[in-house]
C-alpha cells in the first residue's frame, strides 16, 4: 500500500512488485486465517480503496495500537473491535 494518497489509484497501483506482495500479504493472512473473512478480489479493493483515501483510511487503535481500517464518512471510532469489546466487558466476535 503506497505512503500517500493516490488520485487515480485504479491507474496507478498495478505493478507486478505490488501484485507479488499482495499475493504474498494474502497468502500469509490464509495461513494465520484458516477461515478467511475476506476474498482476493475484495482484498484488492480493500487496498485501491485504501490507497485513494477518500471513503477509507488505515489507522492505529488508539489503545492498542493495532492497525485498523476507518470510515472517513462514519464516526471518528479508533478503536478496533478486540479493545472496544474489552472496554465494554464482552468477548470479541469470532
Amino acid at each position: 500500500m503506497p505512503a500517500a494518497q493516490v488520485a487515480d489509484a485504479p491507474r496507478h497501483l498495478p505493478g507486478m512488485q505490488r501484485g507479488e506482495a499482495l499475493c504474498d500479504a494474502f497468502e500469509t493472512y490464509r495461513m494465520l486465517m484458516p477461515a478467511p473473512r475476506i476474498s482476493f478480489e475484495h482484498a484488492v479493493f480493500l487496498v485501491t480503496a485504501l490507497a485513494r483515501g477518500d471513503e477509507l483510511r488505515a489507522a492505529h487503535c488508539a489503545d492498542c495500537m493495532g492497525l485498523i481500517v476507518i470510515d472517513r464518512l462514519g464516526t471518528d471510532h479508533r478503536r478496533c473491535l478486540s479493545c472496544d469489546h474489552s472496554r465494554q466487558g464482552r468477548l470479541p466476535l469470532d
